[in-house]
Parts: structure tokens; C-alpha cells; sequence
């Protein structure tokens, strides 16, 4: 006999199990999207700094120069080289191949619409991301999104064999990644609305932003670690992003779809549990 005050549940069978499951499949294929995703943004801040030579030669010889700038990663001598100069000046000698790696002469101007061409491009996309996503599904935003990155962000590994006349190219190229990744924040929502039910909403969509996190301090870490130890290392940090793109790419679009319906290898009863519920 029940009791009066006891709760009867509904449905006499437990939710599906949470891991592992499709959906937090889909959860880490989104935690890796987001580390791709920011991997590429941050690139080009990290590379630029082992890309563009900011030493100024005054006096050519071949085996010395003296600046007037100020690098912190060289061991310098302060000389009062002329009366009429009252800023300190100081001569270094060029050592091995690390400031001839640094073949960009752009100055800061350049340099700033270069770190500012993804942003200008971002915001572009925020509201045209949504609306994408529930009228093609946020399956192939998502594969569109990283796909088109991926490709901008590979060609910019040819500036190793490019001069400084190729600055607007580039500049496209980093417009590009940044249309591309504005659609990605407001695909998530669409996709979790679709795939997870209101008491794993949060858990799953926070699995998938932590990504973010990762993909900026990992390419942090690593291209500098790049920059100081290999000849052009910047050119392997966009190679290496990019290719981490298509791998991610192929993942995504063999095991995901846009809803649980579509999905060819979800369980009967998992279909069933998120369709029900979302």
C-alpha cells in the first residue's frame, strides 16, 4: 500500500546512463571543437611575436648593428655613441638564426589590424550562427565553421615564402577565421536544445565550453615553446592548428547529427529519453 504523502514516479525506468552515451560523445566532440576553435584565435597573437624582426639597423655590418630599440631577450652594452643623442643606444651581436626568422617588417599599425581582422570578422556572424543552426541544422554549422578556419588558418603557412606586400592577404585570411568562428557560440545553443534535456543542459554545455580554456593555454604553452626553439616556429603553430582542424573534422561529421532521430547509432532508449524530455 502507498503512502499518501509518497511520490510516484511516472516513468518506473532510470534515465539512460549519462557516460557513456551519444550525447556526451557529442559533449567531448564539442570540448575539442571549442580547443580547435581557440587554438586558431590565438595563433597569430602568439606567433606574431617571433614573426615581425623590431630591431632597426643604424649601421650595416655584417656582423654587428647598433639600435636604438630595446629587446629584453638580448645581452646588451649601453654606449653613448653621439652627443646629440640623448636616448641610450647599444650595439648586440646577431646570433644564429633567431632574428633572421623574423622576416615580417610590418609596422605596429599593420600589426594591430592583423590581431584586429578576427575580431572585425567575428562579430559578423553571431546572429547569422543562429539562425543557420536551426534552418540547416548545427551539425554542419559546426563542420562548416572549423572546416573554413582550418583552411584560412593552413594558408597562412604560406607567408614563410611570402614578402611584406602580402600584408592584405593575410589580413583577409584572419577576416575569414574570424566569419567562420562567429557561428560557433550560437550553434552550441541550438545543438544542445536539440540533443540534451533540461537536467543535463548545463552539465553538457559546460563540458563543451571548457574546451576554450584548454585551447588558449595549451597554444600559449606550446608556441612559445615553438617560437624559442624552432627555426620560423610560428609556421608550425598555424600548421598544427589547422590540422588538428581537419582531424576534428572528420570525427565530427562521422558521429554526430543534427537531432537524436537522425543519429545512426544512438539506442532506442536514449532516442527515446532526450525526444521525450527536450
Amino acid at each position: 500500500m502507498v503512502a499518501e504523502n509518497s511520490v510516484v514516479p511516472v516513468d518506473s525506468q532510470a534515465p539512460p546512463r549519462l557516460i557513456p552515451s551519444t550525447r556526451f560523445t557529442l559533449a567531448l566532440l564539442v570540448f575539442f571543437a571549442f580547443v580547435v576553435q581557440y587554438a586558431q584565435r590565438v595563433n597569430l597573437p602568439i606567433g606574431i611575436v617571433c614573426m615581425v624582426n623590431r630591431t632597426r639597423s643604424i649601421h650595416h655590418n655584417t656582423s654587428m648593428h647598433v639600435t636604438t630599440e630595446l629587446p629584453n631577450d638580448i645581452s646588451t652594452d649601453y654606449l653613448n655613441l653621439s652627443t646629440t643623442t640623448k636616448k641610450p643606444t647599444r650595439v648586440h651581436q646577431i646570433k644564429g638564426g633567431f632574428f633572421n626568422e623574423k622576416q615580417f617588417h610590418w609596422p605596429e599599425l599593420e600589426q594591430q589590424l592583423l590581431l584586429g581582422g578576427y575580431w572585425t570578422g567575428y562579430i559578423f556572424t553571431q546572429i547569422p550562427g543562429g539562425w543557420l543552426a536551426t534552418s540547416i541544422g548545427a551539425k554542419w554549422v559546426y563542420a562548416s565553421s572549423l572546416g573554413i578556419s582550418s583552411l584560412a588558418t593552413l594558408a597562412l603557412t604560406w607567408m614563410y615564402t611570402m614578402s611584406n606586400t602580402q600584408f592584405y592577404l593575410i589580413l583577409i585570411l584572419r577576416f575569414i577565421t574570424g566569419l567562420a568562428h562567429g557561428v560557433l557560440f550560437p550553434a552550441t545553443i541550438a545543438l544542445w536544445s536539440v540533443w540534451a534535456v533540461p537536467q543535463e543542459r548545463s552539465t553538457l554545455a559546460s563540458i563543451g565550453f571548457c574546451g576554450t580554456q584548454l585551447g588558449t593555454s595549451l597554444t600559449m604553452l606550446i608556441g612559445g615553446l615553438f617560437c624559442r626553439y624552432l627555426y620560423a616556429g610560428w609556421m608550425y603553430l598555424f600548421f598544427i592548428t589547422s590540422i588538428l582542424g581537419f582531424i576534428w573534422l572528420a570525427l565530427w561529421t562521422t558521429l554526430t547529427a543534427n537531432a537524436p532521430h537522425q543519429h545512426k547509432k544512438i539506442s532506442d532508449r536514449e532516442r527515446d529519453y532526450i525526444s521525450n524530455l527536450t
